[in-house]
């Protein structure tokens, strides 16, 4: 027999149906069937079993999207700490440059000195100012020469310069034994280098022509100035002796032109040979006026 409420099989002898709990419905032995009662509205159990409540989960969806999203900050902010770490490491570490500023050629007594007429036997100062930056673990070096028409060095000294962003300074003395009496230069060649191979490099020249001649022919300084001293004695005796033959009417009128010529060369003569050429010139001159003023 089943439950005329809810269709559930309901065992015989019971007067409620054990699921719905609606009556059983019975009809009498041998009474004709009438038309079937009007089912019974359902009604709740005496007691209802309570679910228990249920917390809905996320959906999947949502979770993986904040997952993702939060993997993403993640390594925004690790790009942005990588971006300060090479920010800091630039700001410590210097890039790697070279620049020389200047250069320059003096006497090393601090007399002036002609570029144009650099005398030999003299110590002479060749000063480079520069700068030089280079990270940690590289190297830099500064070479003071001087070079010839040709490029061929003839003289120069390597320094060892310190990465610094200041302006640094390196001399060179040196002392020319010989000139050729034409333009030569003097050169400042700046290199550093980082240890991961990048490299930087500068250079600087200037121009000056040394005396013409060796040391030998010059001789030493106080030999040069001796000799000076005893040739102007001599061109002075000249001097004194064509003002005596003008007082006593010889004409001398033809040797005044070698005259000033020879004081003109006397005043710029830098070695010894020079000095010695225009000492015979005087003597000349000089035995030649008396020549005249005897006859």
């Amino acid at each position: 027999m089943n439950c005329q409420s809810c269709g559930s099989e309901i065992a015989p002898g019971k007067k409620f149906c054990s699921n719905c709990g609606a009556p059983v419905a019975q009809a009498s032995a041998g009474q004709a069937a009438g038309p079937p009662p009007a089912p019974p509205q359902p009604t709740q159990p005496l007691t209802a079993p309570v679910p228990p409540p249920v917390v809905p989960a996320a959906p999947r969806g949502r979770s993986k999207g904040k997952t993702v999203l939060a993997i993403v900050l993640g390594l925004i902010v690790l790009a942005e700490i990588a971006v300060a770490v090479v920010f800091i490491v630039k700001a410590v570490s210097p890039s790697t440059s070279a620049s020389v500023t200047g250069l320059v050629l003096t006497r090393k007594d601090g007399k002036a000195l002609n570029l144009k007429k650099v005398p030999l036997d003299v110590d002479l100062r060749l000063t480079a100012t520069f700068k030089a930056q280079y990270p940690k673990g590289g190297s830099g070096k500064i070479r003071l020469s001087v070079v010839d028409g040709n490029g061929e060095e003839l003289v120069g000294e390597t320094f060892t310069v310190q990465s610094n962003g200041s302006s640094q300074k390196k001399q060179y003395t040196m002392n020319m034994t010989a000139g050729s009496g034409k333009p030569i230069k003097a050169k400042a060649k700046l290199d550093v280098q980082a240890k991961t191979g990048s490299k930087a490099s500068s250079q600087k020249t200037l121009t000056y022509t040394a005396e013409e001649g060796t040391v030998k022919d010059s001789g030493s300084n106080a030999e040069l100035e001796t000799t000076r001293a005893n040739v102007q004695a001599s061109y002075d005796d000249l001097m004194t002796s064509m003002k005596v033959a003008n007082s006593s009417g010889t004409d001398v009128s033809d040797l005044m032109n070698q005259v000033a010529d020879i004081g003109v060369s006397l005043a710029a003569a830098q070695t010894v040979s020079e000095l010695d050429a225009l000492d015979v010139q005087i003597k000349n001159l000089q035995a030649e006026v008396q020549r005249r003023m005897t006859q």
